[in-house]
């Protein structure tokens, strides 16, 4: 099972092109279908960043759709509340509900796969990033961010009291392709932070920017968010390389 599992983890795709500068409102007709699919059952639908060229649209699914002449990111996010009993504090409880991450992965790739069909095609592809954000307990991180913690604090022979740090690595290049992933995690100093914030970035750069029709984009996808998983697990199990 996957480390991002049990953690309150979310992720985002996004797709970088060559611009098309189409309207919005040529965005919105393409994808009127598909709105009026998802409302038939039962979702909620709301522009929430309109603008001439683009625009982002929020799903009551927990997915948001920003649209732009460059680029199609699609977003998971939880909603939280304190929902309160008479004199007492309930728990926080999330809209929509909780679900493990590689679950939340592939519902990424099919819910992006259907806006892709709608949008204008082929498009020249430039860039895919499938992106990890979430949160874990300061007393038990999975073993790889404890190493790069520990990494880190060696100069001063223990693991920093609060760290903000942000590391881009190139994970493999060749003429047509190069991988990187960049990495970030805070923490603050003081018992009373007891989480350490991180983001992994997993970036596929194309050099000679194919020209690609919707399912091939989306075929591209499949390959880049299992690439992206297996670095996500090789850096969670601690087993990148250290010197000490």
């Amino acid at each position: 099972m996957s480390w991002l599992n049990p953690v309150i983890a979310v992720p985002t795709i996004g797709f970088l092109f060559e611009p098309n500068f189409g309207s919005a409102a040529e965005t919105l007709a393409a994808l009127r279908s598909q709105f009026e699919q998802w409302h038939a059952q039962g979702q909620t639908l709301t522009v929430t960043q309109p603008h001439p060229l683009s625009l982002a649209v929020q799903a009551s699914s927990g997915f948001t759709y920003t649209i732009e002449p460059h680029q199609l990111v699609v977003a998971f996010g939880y909603r939280a509340a304190l929902n309160s009993t008479g004199k007492e504090i309930a728990a926080v409880t999330y809209s929509p509900q909780p679900a493990q991450f590689t679950v939340l992965a592939q519902r990424l790739l099919e819910t992006s796969a259907e806006v892709l069909a709608r949008l204008p095609a082929p498009r020249r592809l430039q860039r895919i990033g499938i992106v990890a954000t979430g949160r874990v307990p300061r007393e038990s991180p999975p073993p790889g961010l404890l190493r790069l913690i520990q990494h880190i604090g060696a100069p001063w022979g223990a693991a920093p009291a609060g760290c903000v740090a942000r590391i881009t690595s190139v994970l493999s290049q060749d003429l047509d392709v190069t991988e990187k992933c960049h990495h970030g995690f805070q923490y603050e100093e003081g018992p009373n932070d007891g989480v350490v914030q991180f983001t992994l970035d997993w970036q596929k750069y194309y050099s000679n920017a194919p020209s690609l029709g919707a399912r091939e984009l989306s075929k591209r996808a499949t390959g880049c968010l299992e690439t992206a998983l297996a670095y996500f697990e090789k850096f969670g199990s601690g087993d990148l390389q250290y010197d000490d």
